[in-house]
């Protein structure tokens, strides 16, 4: 059944409270589709219950020192008044999707971002990864079909799409615009599996694709100066059996990244650590585009693994085709670990180095130019 947000502004004095009684007239059906039809400001996250379509014909912005999601599963229930809580048990989700109408549909972060006092760094701006689950504009944990489609992010908080233990998902045709610490674009984490990202631009202050599996069975709360959970799904790892903590079945098509920060983000990373592994992962047709200085384009490793949990082979059959790198970045693809099984095809480096390997005994190259170095290490990433 289908739900327009217009009818619901004139008995609502604010536009969190007339998608309020829109979400709570569809809630009774087994399927709804949402229309968000007229500019929204917003200050709390839209919460998405299974079987629900969003189409965002208007645009969608978030009211200045607003600190949540724009969209996140009903499934991940927050407490506004325990920063620090996460549920215990996460139930399955199915059938989301969030779809814009129209060219340009924009989903927006505040123009004054809210400010916190963190328990060890201080008052400060709450973004990026310190901050937790609030801080990404769409977040969807246990997910079984979803879409994200044609919709462009702009003053983006930290990672601005989040995945973790979801599958079966398609998201294509989005545009990113990030400043910020932790500007991803899309990651995709934890458990995740059989999902498409294609056809992904953005000028990102960070990765704009990260596939990330470095969550291992451990549930430990956050450290210092992680202080809030990123991942809804996170306390109830251990309960999963370990294979299924891996990331795997994911293709990439398609994407042009702008790098914002000097020597800071890339295009894709591809990253596994604690016991998790990334595995069958399809990749083509994905370049750099920026002039700002970059140290890495595509990059399969291990991040911060100081512990050495990494084993080789952790990331394994993984297939590079037509991937190319700007004139100002170091290297086309970039890998600091041991992989297994990965074949690099019609690939090509802007500056002459096609890759940079601590270990190149996994690597295939087909139809590619450019010199391959060694890994020389970088700090920002070991």
């Amino acid at each position: 059944m289908d739900f327009r947000l217009s009818d619901f502004l004139s008995v609502a004095d604010t536009d969190d409270e007339a998608i309020a009684r829109m979400l709570a007239a569809g809630r009774p059906h087994s399927s709804r589709t949402y229309h968000i039809d007229v500019p929204v400001t917003i200050r709390r996250a839209i919460l998405l219950p299974s079987d629900t379509t969003v189409l965002v014909e208007a645009d969608i912005r978030q009211a200045d020192e607003a600190f949540d999601c724009v969209f996140r599963g009903a499934n991940v229930a927050l407490d506004p008044e325990d920063l620090a809580f996460l549920p215990p048990v996460v139930e399955p989700l199915r059938n989301i999707r969030i779809v814009g109408v129209g060219a340009g549909r924009t989903i927006a972060g505040p123009d004054v971002n809210h400010r916190i006092v963190h328990p060890t760094l201080g008052e400060r701006e709450a973004v990026g990864d310190y901050f937790g689950i609030r801080t990404h504009q769409i977040d969807l944990s246990r997910c079984d079909g979803f879409e994200i489609a044609d919709l462009v992010f702009e003053k983006t908080r930290g990672w601005c799409l989040n995945f973790d233990f979801c599958s079966r998902g398609a998201v294509h045709g989005l545009r990113f615009h990030s400043t910020c610490k932790n500007g991803d674009g899309i990651n995709v984490r934890t458990g995740c599996h059989d999902i498409e990202l294609r056809d992904i631009a953005g000028d990102t202050s960070d990765d704009l694709l990260a596939i990330n599996a470095s969550a291992g069975p451990t549930v430990s709360a956050p450290s210092a100066p992680y202080w809030l959970w990123n991942e809804g799904v996170a306390r109830m790892r251990h309960s999963f059996p370990v294979r299924d903590l891996d990331v795997r079945r994911i293709t990439v098509r398609n994407c042009r990244y702008e790098r914002v920060r000097p020597n800071v983000g890339c295009i894709l990373i591809v990253v596994a650590k604690n016991g998790s592994r990334c595995t069958d992962i399809d990749i083509e047709d994905v370049a750099e585009t920026s002039s700002v200085p970059g140290r890495i384009n595509l990059f399969l490793g291990a991040f911060r693994d100081s512990r050495g949990t990494f084993r080789p082979g952790d990331i394994r059959d993984v297939r590079i085709v037509g991937a190319r790198s700007a004139p100002a970045t170091n290297a086309c693809v970039t890998s600091n670990v041991s992989c297994a099984d990965v074949r690099v095809e019609r690939c090509a480096a802007g500056n002459g180095v096609l890759a940079e390997l601590a270990d190149g005994t996994g690597f295939t190259f087909v139809d590619c130019s450019g010199e391959i170095a060694a890994y020389p290490g970088y700090g920002n990433i070991d």
